[in-house]
């Protein structure tokens, strides 16, 4: 789940972006959503110099979205640990690191046993790494199911998180007043603390107010998807990205292309392809400026 984790696990919004293969929820590079994490879930923990446990090295390596060296650390975590808390604890960050790293299968492999847990934090992650997997291929009805039990077991953005992907997905069935009803609950649980998983919630509900923008003919693409779940994984990942700046509210736009449907991520309008060129090139390599054609 776009991610957004702040509970044990830190964690990451959305969206892969941070890109994720699923969104992402939250993917944003991974934009990171930070949060708390409670001390003491792994087997590499040393004790810190006021004597609380240090966070073990594998949530270290995924707060900073190392997902590789997490998903090598958790794996290592969880076989040294014994059956317990701790070594579910590893396995979900394991599940969780291999999603996005877009290994969805062993991702699976790891967080399905995990469904059960007694931990309803453990049990919570496992529903929303295995919902966001059935986001991304388009199995919203199970997505749905597992995103709302994610929400009910998590606390904090994390609970919020799942609230918003589940509503994304009811979205997706036409169950509008369902999804409605999800994002109100995300807004309820989103903590004052998170203001950009709030913004993304208000985006959903559409109670954002209109950028003032101008309305120029030009515009900047970040990217094109062959899903709109992918691209709104990347739209809220590059939300977190525009923060403080005067671009406004990363938009989908539907375009044809060779015969085929696109869904194109754009931010931003200006008069001239210069004035968006320049704003591109502060966005990285893979922004650039083009019509607003499809508008």
């Amino acid at each position: 789940m776009s991610k957004a984790r702040t509970s044990w696990m830190g964690g990451v919004v959305g969206a892969r972006g941070l890109v994720s293969p699923a969104a992402g929820v939250l993917v944003l590079s991974v934009a990171t959503i930070v949060g708390v994490a409670m001390p003491g879930c792994g087997s590499s923990e040393k004790p810190a110099d006021n004597g609380i446990p240090a966070m073990p090295d594998y949530m270290q390596a995924y707060r900073k979205n190392d997902f590789r060296k997490a998903l090598d650390l958790a794996s290592k975590a969880y076989r040294d640990e014994p059956e317990g808390v701790k070594r579910d604890r590893a396995a979900a960050v394991a599940g969780d690191s291999a999603r996005w790293l877009g290994r969805n299968a062993e991702a699976e492999r790891w967080v399905s046993p995990l469904l059960a847990s007694s931990d309803e934090t453990v049990s919570g992650w496992a529903n929303s790494t295995l919902g966001m997997i059935e986001k991304e291929k388009g199995m919203h009805r199970q997505a749905a199911d597992h995103l709302l039990a994610a929400a009910g077991k998590l606390k904090g953005s994390e609970s919020a998180s799942s609230w918003m992907y589940a509503g994304d997905c009811l979205t997706a069935l036409g169950r509008k007043d369902e999804a409605k009803q999800a994002y109100l609950s995300g807004l309820a649980a989103v903590p004052a603390s998170n203001p950009q998983l709030k913004g993304m919630l208000d985006q959903r509900l559409g109670q954002e107010a209109p950028t003032k923008d101008g309305g120029g003919r030009y515009t900047i693409q970040v990217g094109a998807y062959s899903s709109r779940d992918r691209a709104q994984a990347a739209a809220d990942r590059l939300r977190g990205n525009l923060a403080g700046t005067s671009l406004g509210t990363p938009r989908i736009v539907q375009v044809s292309s060779k015969g085929k449907i696109l869904y194109t991520v754009r931010v931003g309008m200006f008069q001239s392809r210069d004035q968006a060129a320049r704003e591109a090139k502060r966005l990285g390599t893979d922004a650039t400026a083009t019509l607003r054609t499809g508008e």
